[in-house]
């Protein structure tokens, strides 16, 4: 066997690859990305992370609640479960090995988010997901060939 060969085996060989995506799943701008996508391209669209409508999970706003949320600039043609910000600073990436959890605190006056818009609303679309994943994917590579060039120094 020749010494790359070797080299290249034994690198293999050492990758904890859990803990390659625990530091992926830890860093702060996957964390970031993961809340983005959910906050901005999911919830505030008006979608679940199943990618239904929240209007036809929980229900519509009622009239006076729309014209409200319209009259102070945001928009009221869609549920999207902003209006103060509250509840959407809320969320947080919590990173194990080999996957994460999005939390937030769901219990807006008294009453749980998920029990009316379901329980959907902190999980990523299958688009989400793929997009979260590209960036996974770019990240664990960066890691690896950094640890491959270590390796062989």
């Amino acid at each position: 066997m020749l010494k790359a060969q070797q080299s290249i085996n034994k690198f293999l060989k050492s990758v904890d690859a859990d803990g390659i995506f625990q530091t992926i799943f830890s860093s702060k701008k996957i964390q970031d990305e993961v809340i983005r996508l959910i906050q901005q391209d999911q919830l505030f669209q008006g979608i679940d992370g199943g990618g239904r409508e929240l209007s036809d999970v929980g229900g519509f706003y009622s009239r006076s609640y729309a014209s409200f949320k319209s009259s102070v600039g945001l928009p009221s043609n869609r549920v999207t479960l902003f209006l103060t910000g509250d509840f959407y600073r809320t969320f947080n990436v919590i990173a194990a090995k080999g996957y994460f959890d999005v939390e937030a605190n769901t219990i807006k006056d008294g009453v749980d988010l998920q029990i009316r818009w379901g329980e959907d609303l902190l999980k990523l679309t299958d688009e989400s997901h793929n997009k979260i994943s590209k960036l996974i994917f770019i990240e664990a590579i960066r890691i690896i060939r950094g640890l491959f060039e270590q390796s062989i120094r």
